[in-house]
């Protein structure tokens, strides 16, 4: 394509001042002038195009009617062009349209009084001979429907009037509570770390989780303690009845695979919750104790079905109750209500691997916290770890 200059084009005025930045465009290779269609006035009234007084080239291209009839060809005849393209399009909504008004006239009747824009670009190879004008049928104007389902999308390379809208990447939603964002963060910043509470997990943990890998103890803490946030939130709610309180992987490391000789206690008095949920590690797997101190019951659920130890666990959770009643009420358990349980090792139609004992875990401790019925046999693993990964972006912050 020439380049096409026109030697007049810096002899025409504005009747207001001279030629604003967009009309200075048409100085250029191309001469692209985008004429607003006649549109409505938000009072309900049909309303006229720009104003134009007539020293101003422009003022009678204002009116669509006029733009392939008799107007047109004397303008261009007028100003030695010989051969123009026309088309004509709806306005993007990201661009600015061509006015001969006042700015703020011209700002407000952006949005309500424009329905579509002719495009007219000057150049050698065109479509329309003006020595040979009108042509036997004027060009087709496209099709309405097809006019507004593309008025969204990014603009053609054809439509030069209209400046292109650049494609969004996860960077431009730069929130704390966007969990796509912190995914993003994580994937491509590798000393990035997710805080839940006073944890902090790298991508490779969560990564892990997602991937179907055994998951570590962070990722277990983590999840535990969104558990009990969600509980007391729930509790607070009325909308359920029970307060959990869920041991950490290394508090309950203490309890079941202590020395003797070692004391420890609780930060809070265990018998001011109904239910008690401590994960247990078991050789290369996870298992779960829960202690329902309001009906008496000592639940354990091994994935792996094999209860290796599970004796000696229900011994060693007892001694726990026991030293914690003397520690935090003074009271001897064999005089207070807990004196007796009952021991019952859950039994499953699933057997689970030993990389994913410890998201059977976590799903029925997600189940008892909340009061969720469901059994966990009834859903798929994948979905659980997929469940889990993204509860823990969507509580945890980057």
């Amino acid at each position: 394509m020439q380049s096409y200059k026109n030697p007049k084009m810096d002899e025409i005025k504005s009747p207001h001042n001279k030629l604003n930045s967009n009309h200075r465009r048409a100085q250029s290779s191309n001469l692209c002038i985008s004429i607003p269609q006649v549109g409505r006035h938000r009072s309900g009234s049909f309303g006229s195009s720009p104003k134009a007084t007539n020293s101003s080239p422009y003022a009678k291209l204002a009116s669509p009617k006029n733009l392939l009839n008799g107007t047109l060809p004397d303008f261009l005849r007028a100003n030695n062009i010989n051969k123009v393209n026309v088309s004509a399009s709806l306005p993007s909504p990201l661009s600015n349209y061509v006015s001969t008004e006042p700015s703020s006239t011209a700002h407000s009747r952006r949005n309500s009084d424009l329905e579509g824009f002719y495009s007219i670009t000057v150049n050698n190879a065109s479509d329309i001979d003006m020595n040979n004008y009108p042509p036997e049928k004027a060009p087709e104007v496209e099709n309405r429907n097809e006019l507004m389902a593309n008025r969204l999308s990014i603009p053609s390379q054809d439509n030069s009037c209209v400046p292109k809208r650049r494609v969004k990447t996860p960077e431009d939603n730069k929130t704390s509570d966007d969990a796509l964002y912190k995914e993003y963060v994580l994937a491509s910043q590798p000393n990035s770390v997710l805080t839940i509470k006073t944890l902090q997990l790298s991508g490779d943990d969560l990564n892990a989780l997602k991937n179907r890998q055994p998951i570590t103890n962070k990722i277990i803490d983590a999840c535990m303690t969104i558990f009990k946030q969600k509980n007391h939130i729930m509790q607070t709610k009325n909308e359920i009845k029970h307060n959990v309180l869920i041991s950490n992987t290394e508090f309950s490391q203490r309890i079941f695979h202590r020395k003797h000789g070692h004391s420890f206690h609780a930060k809070n008095n265990p018998f001011k919750y109904n239910v008690l949920l401590f994960p247990v590690s078991v050789d290369q797997s996870w298992t779960l104790l829960s202690v329902n101190l309001k009906d008496l019951l000592i639940e354990y659920y091994d994935p792996l079905q094999l209860f290796k130890h599970s004796n000696e666990i229900f011994v060693l959770i007892y001694k726990f109750l026991k030293q914690e009643l003397k520690h935090h009420e003074n009271r001897e358990i064999e005089e207070s209500p807990w004196r007796d349980f009952t021991y019952k090792k859950v039994s499953e139609k699933l057997i689970f691997t030993d990389k994913d004992s410890s998201v059977y875990i976590l799903m029925n401790a997600y189940r008892i916290s909340l009061g969720v019925k469901d059994s966990f046999s009834q859903f798929n693993v994948n979905e659980y770890r997929g469940f889990l990964h993204d509860l823990l972006l969507e509580y945890g912050k980057i």
